[in-house]
């Protein structure tokens, strides 16, 4: 049924929009109606007309070898999709239907942990909300969530600092359609700058109101956080919620701040101890994974002579500049490296 996701993400939004509205502050319709446009805009194929989020055309250049040398269908900076996310989340749903916890993959050459993998996002809900859906199809629904999210969370943020309504849908637009969200969006990459609105809403509850569902929602929402799948960027969200909240304590006439203080050191500790599952096993695997052992090499070339540390040789200058280089090329040509619609 080519509409089901989109009648699925329909009912999740609708129950968000009940929720705000019952316990926390509501959207206005015609707010609801510009983020339903904007989703339609951005996934409408995938979520009504049968289409697979997914650069699933790229799969033939994944060639043995010997083959190598032969151009690919697409862009192949998009191939860690199709070869390591999605897989991880089909080995996922393979461990949960048969009732098991989702430890081991071991279709991984000898194979690997699974659940002590983040990238795996066995407890995300983003991804968990969209279980009931055949998994081509819930991608589009996991994506739209993020973008929902963002978007829902961050106009509210906006409003509860005093801007108009017109300000902060404008605010909301920025932040949900900008780069690192929409690029990113099928990747765990994409849960941190999703949920970061959520967090910061919910920070911003829990100080101004304080009731207990505001208490829930920034347990959930760290919890949520945590769950995201990719360290680096869950350690910028909690940096920005940390200052976030820093500045909301030094307040002068703030009434009390210790309580506060304690009510969001709680969320957060319960928020680890729901995710510990997933968090306590990745604590322990990444540091002997081969990109944590290469880290380890350039730690200690840089601690070899604490006149030279850091500097580069001309070769390995090139190179730094070169990477720039590269960097740079998509933002102004977007289809220099492929794209998967042309080959």
């Amino acid at each position: 049924m080519p509409v089901l996701p989109g009648l699925y993400l329909t009912l999740l939004a609708f129950l968000l929009a009940r929720a705000l509205r019952r316990w926390w502050d509501p959207v206005p319709l015609r707010v609801w109606a510009v983020f339903a446009a904007v989703l339609l805009i951005l996934f409408g194929p995938a979520l009504f007309l049968g289409k697979v989020l997914l650069p699933a055309d790229i799969l033939p250049g994944i060639v043995p070898e010997e083959e190598i040398g032969k151009p690919l269908a697409g862009n192949p900076l998009q191939r860690d999709l199709v070869t390591q996310i999605i897989p991880w989340q089909a080995q996922v749903r393979r461990a949960l239907r048969a009732g098991q916890w989702p430890m081991w993959n071991d279709l991984a050459g000898a194979g690997m942990p699974l659940m002590a993998d983040p990238q795996s996002q066995v407890l995300q809900p983003l991804v968990l909300l969209a279980l009931p859906l055949p998994l081509p199809q819930a991608v589009s629904v996991t994506a739209g969530l993020r973008a929902l999210i963002a978007l829902v969370f961050f106009f509210l943020l906006l409003r509860r600092q005093g801007l108009s309504e017109e300000a902060a849908l404008f605010g909301s637009l920025a932040f949900g359609l900008g780069g690192f969200l929409l690029l990113w969006l099928s990747w765990p990459i994409g849960n941190s700058p999703a949920l970061l609105p959520l967090v910061l809403y919910a920070l911003v509850m829990t100080d101004a109101r304080g009731a207990r569902r505001d208490f829930l929602l920034l347990t959930l929402a760290i919890a949520a956080l945590l769950a995201g799948g990719h360290p680096e960027t869950i350690l910028y969200v909690v940096a920005v919620g940390s200052l976030f909240a820093i500045s909301r304590l030094v307040h002068p006439i703030h009434p009390d701040r210790l309580r506060l203080l304690g009510r969001w050191a709680l969320a957060a500790g319960i928020a680890f101890g729901l995710t510990a599952p997933a968090l306590v096993p990745a604590m322990r695997f990444l540091p002997q994974t081969h990109r944590a052992h290469l880290v380890e090499l350039r730690n200690e070339r840089l601690e070899e002579g604490p006149t030279l540390a850091g500097w580069q040789t001309a070769a390995e200058r090139r190179q730094t500049s070169e990477g720039i280089e590269k960097r740079l090329v998509p933002v102004f040509a977007p289809n220099a490296f492929g794209n998967s619609r042309w080959s």
